[in-house]
């Protein structure tokens, strides 16, 4: 009985955990996906014979293992991510844009996640908004929707990921130096 239960609120858990929402999604099509791995990746992940189009579903849940992934690779973001004993889990903060990727015939998705501060991003928003209104241009606050999220300096906010959705597992990552 305490199995059974235990596994249901282990389900209830997986079932309702916070991850990157589909507003806070950007996909790129076929057409500019080479020009999006070229802008995004330091080094591109070897073997890619082909794009394809990934629809929202094929991204959704794939952050469940995520973490565990992470503390392989990067333990500083798992830890990050889950929160601390002053922050909740910041999944809200993530944002991702991904492509298709074809190895052979095989399906993956190059996803770039970049965190932000709420807090700071509204500031800087503020600071956009009112540099587009100084210029007279139009303020486009899901711009990063249509262009790669690109920091190719030092930063601790900006990792890529290639996910293997037929064994539903990341299989590579890639992110700028830190010093």
């Amino acid at each position: 009985m305490r199995a059974l239960a235990l596994t249901l609120l282990l389900c209830r858990a997986a079932l309702g955990a916070e991850f990157v929402s589909d507003d806070r999604t950007a996909l790129f099509p076929i057409a500019r996906a080479q020009e999006f791995a070229d802008a995004v990746c330091l080094q591109v992940p070897d073997g890619i014979t082909g794009y394809w189009l990934p629809a929202l579903s094929d991204l959704r849940g794939i952050e469940t293992g995520l973490i565990a992934f992470l503390d392989r690779v990067a333990p500083r973001y798992a830890k990050w991510l889950r929160g601390d004993a002053q922050h909740s889990s910041r999944w809200p903060w993530l944002r991702r844009q991904a492509i298709g990727v074809l190895k052979k015939d095989a399906r993956y998705l190059l996803v770039v996640y970049d965190f932000e501060d709420p807090a700071e991003t509204a500031i800087k928003e503020k600071e956009r908004k009112a540099r587009s209104e100084k210029l007279g241009v139009p303020y486009r606050p899901d711009l990063w929707k249509r262009y790669p999220l690109v920091f190719h300096g030092r930063g601790s906010s900006y990792f890529r990921v290639l996910f293997d959705l037929q064994k539903r597992e990341f299989v590579w990552y890639e992110e700028n130096p830190s010093e």
